[in-house]
């Protein structure tokens, strides 16, 4: 019997935003879109591509509620990346009771949010900085 834990294989770069740093530094200096039960926080990163993270506190409902929401938005993540395009992080804060509701319409409102959200961040990237020269 092989002793060595199993790692799990991963397409490509990281889609995780890791450390605490790199989340409040989203969340200090990122665009913030509101979408029905939840906010989508929108950041620049360094990395060369985009990578999702998630807030969802215990009022949200129970492990399973929690973990059903992470999961739909990180298939999302991954099957519409389109919506997520460019070097960005996206932070997914779930607010209130998360509801029961139909995958198809969870992913659009994730993506048409998130698509508002990059799109006002690469608005205000193309903007001159305020009182100063460009």
């Amino acid at each position: 019997m092989n002793a060595e834990p199993r790692k799990r294989a991963r397409r490509g770069a990281d889609p995780r935003i890791g450390s605490s740093r790199d989340f409040e530094k989203a969340l200090k200096g990122g665009v913030r879109r509101s979408g029905p039960g939840f906010a989508i926080v929108a950041a620049p990163n360094e990395t060369g591509h985009s990578r999702l993270g998630f807030i969802v506190g215990a009022a949200c409902g129970n492990a399973v509620r929690r973990n059903r929401f992470r999961r739909l938005a990180r298939e999302c993540f991954r099957l519409h990346p389109t919506s997520f395009a460019g070097a960005k992080d996206f932070i997914v804060i779930a607010r209130g009771r998360i509801q029961p509701r139909p995958t198809g319409e969870l992913w659009s409102e994730l993506r048409r949010t998130a698509e508002a959200a990059g799109r006002e961040l690469d608005a205000r990237a193309s903007r001159p900085p305020p009182g100063g020269k460009p």
